[in-house]
């Protein structure tokens, strides 16, 4: 909103004059900062530009600010209140560094960053033109991309060995200035990356002008290539250093060797030298104290004569400690053996033998098996003849336990009541596993026995003994203990699954439980619903049934159980005998009763 007023000049004209915005305080304070920084900014400026001390432009100490870990470090330029940018910044923040350094990350020193402010802005946002330019005033003397000889320089802190360079960039200098500054790239002849300054003008250590003299005449092929017997002089030189160094001078006396590394030991593993005091370990791989052994080749050739003659035996190399398999580390060192010495053919050929012995030691333990079961048959055999009629079977099942002798390979022992066929000692340590091959309980010549159902149906399973972890509340029978034997799915059998492997699991009591229906339903069912077993079996079940539910039967006996007469009988009597591993005895084969007995032989499935 303007406001106008009516005033009278001298010369009598009526002047109509615009007054100021009418602006709110809040307003007019917070223009008048903005105008008292802005002014601020400029006085700065000015002084900055009109003053020629470098001490009074930059602050001898850096100011820091914050606290703890915080802690930072101002803008070296006095007055200045932000925060510095790092190393790449020279201490100064992005306003000043662009305005008094040249953004290359070149150290240069305050009188010349000043000087530079006086250039264009082109030359000085731009320091590749910088050099170009600087490069043509120089009408070629030397210029970006000249080879120069640098000087050395050593001393507190530098380490210039100096050589050949090329010249990477050149600074422009002050007309009543001497000497130019070059930055030379010395990486093909030093093999260093990093831009080293020829000239520095801070260090003092200018070159006079008679030193400078012919180097722009300087060519490679003025430089003279040693001999060969030069350089192999100066190898000798230096590998007679290294001895001396070391204490292993050969060419002089034992007198003139150090005593001090004599003392010190050599670890056989990681090859690094160790001082007396480290008596114990490697202070480099902190492996125990092993010395290393001279006989190597006489340990290798003894290992490899112990496996040519079929021994798994190895030697540690450096411990001289047996070892009794390849792979086990060495008790001492532990460090494993690492190679075998041994080539192909005769690796393949200790293989091959290995396997031999441990067949012919598989075979020892199945024929020891089989005499002990024909001697196992041949007692049973005579305790029947010798058994009473008055006795009832189950006092005759209770005095063949008592009398038979321990399962266990070369124990004499008479096995103990309910200890699964074992003696009381053995009993307490065998761990009953199941086969992890275990024989078929169906064979082909069992076919003439019994129909295509029943065989296809136990074809799928094969034997195993129940477990501690199967026996449930309904397993708490005195009969199924740990170690009864049963039949188990096979696509079922050895799942990881926990609710899977309990699965398609059955145990029968007595034979008798194998004769009745509901034992093979269940095994059947199974099948059916098993998610492992094969397509191809499950539609071949179904189909078999369904084709025998179909036959029409002459009244007396399901089409499903029409077989050779008397085979039923005998095909359960044959699973019973594969089952428990008694000789096959055909005659005493039971028939089903009619009558169901009360659950004491019933089956248990899991």
């Amino acid at each position: 909103m303007k406001h106008y007023r009516e005033f009278v000049l001298e010369g009598g004209e009526e002047v109509e004059e615009e007054e100021e915005d009418v602006v709110s305080p809040p307003k007019k304070r917070a223009r008048r900062a903005i105008k008292h920084e802005v002014e601020e900014e400029e006085e700065e400026e000015e002084e900055l530009r009109d003053d020629d001390d470098d001490e009074s432009l930059f602050d001898a100490t850096p100011r820091t600010g914050g606290s703890g870990r915080t802690c930072r470090r101002y803008c070296k330029v006095k007055r200045c209140d932000k925060w510095s940018q790092g190393q790449p910044k020279n201490g100064m923040c992005f306003k000043h560094f662009g305005q008094y350094g040249f953004g290359d990350g070149t150290t240069m020193t305050t009188t010349k960053k000043k000087r530079s402010r006086s250039r264009s802005s082109a030359v000085a946002k731009s320091p590749a033109a910088a050099s170009a330019a600087v490069a043509d005033e120089i009408n070629g003397e030397i210029g970006v991309g000249s080879l120069v000889m640098v000087k050395e320089r050593m001393g507190a802190g530098i380490n210039k060995p100096g050589g050949v360079g090329r010249v990477t960039k050149v600074y422009s200098g002050v007309d009543d200035e001497e000497v130019m500054v070059y930055d030379v790239n010395p990486s093909f002849v030093w093999g260093e990356e990093e831009d080293v300054a020829m000239l520095d003008e801070e260090e003092d250590e200018s070159i006079e002008d008679d030193e400078l003299e012919g180097y722009d005449e300087f060519s490679f092929s003025q430089l003279e290539v040693p001999d060969q017997s030069v350089l192999d002089q100066r190898a000798l030189r230096r590998e007679e250093q290294l001895n001396a160094l070391s204490g292993n001078n050969l060419d002089e006396d034992d007198d003139d060797h150090n005593p001090r590394l004599e003392e010190n030991w050599e670890c056989a593993k990681c090859g690094g030298l160790n001082r007396p005091s480290a008596t114990s370990r490697c202070t480099t791989c902190q492996s125990y104290r092993v010395e290393k052994n001279a006989s190597e080749d006489a340990l290798l050739e003894r290992t490899r004569y112990e496996l040519l003659n079929g021994n798994d035996f190895w030697i540690c190399t450096s411990c001289v400690i047996g070892v009794p398999s390849l792979r086990m580390p060495c008790g001492r060192c532990h460090s494993s053996i690492p190679f075998v010495p041994l080539t192909m053919p005769e690796f393949e050929d200790f293989v091959r033998n290995q396997r031999r012995i441990k067949r012919k030691r598989e075979e020892e333990i199945q024929s020891e098996w089989d005499q002990k079961l024909e001697e196992i048959s041949e007692e049973w055999g005579d305790r029947k003849e010798e058994s009473t009629t008055t006795k009832s079977k189950k006092q005759q099942r209770q005095v063949e336990w008592t009398k038979f002798p321990c399962k266990t390979l070369g124990c004499k022992e008479i096995c103990a009541p309910d200890r699964e066929g074992f003696c009381e000692d053995h009993f307490r340590t065998v761990i009953v596993m199941e086969e992890p091959e275990a024989y078929p309980i169906v064979c082909p010549e069992d076919k003439e026995l019994i129909t295509d159902y029943f065989y296809l149906a136990y074809e799928q399973y094969r034997p195993c003994v129940l477990q501690d972890w199967e026996r449930t509340r309904k397993h708490k029978d005195n009969k199924v203990q740990r170690g009864h034997p049963g039949i188990a799915c096979r696509h079922c059998f050895g799942r990881e699954n926990p609710t899977l492997r309990s699965m398609g699991r059955y145990f029968p009591s007595t034979e008798n439980s194998l004769y009745q229906q509901t034992f093979t339903s269940n095994a059947v069912r199974h099948l059916l619903e098993c998610p492992h077993c094969p397509s191809k079996v499950q539609s071949k079940l179904v189909s078999i049934k369904e084709k025998l539910d179909n036959t029409p039967s002459d009244g007396k006996k399901s089409a499903k159980f029409v077989g050779e007469k008397g085979g039923r009988g005998k095909f359960f009597r044959r699973i019973w005998c594969r089952l428990h591993r008694l000789p096959l005895d055909e005659e005493e084969a039971q028939t089903p009763k009619k009558k169901r007995s009360k659950g004491k032989h019933l089956s248990f499935q899991t």
